[in-house]
């Protein structure tokens, strides 16, 4: 299946929703989206 995950970024943007795939680490996953997104 597919959670859908929201995440309010850190610096209060507004929020941002990403679709995973359950038993992902979506700690690591969405910190690794923000590297790449915001750096």
């Amino acid at each position: 299946g597919v959670v859908r995950t929201f995440i309010l970024h850190e610096s209060g943007h507004e929020p941002f929703v990403f679709l995973f795939p359950e038993g992902v680490a979506l700690h690591f996953t969405i910190r690794l989206i923000y590297l790449l997104a915001f750096f």
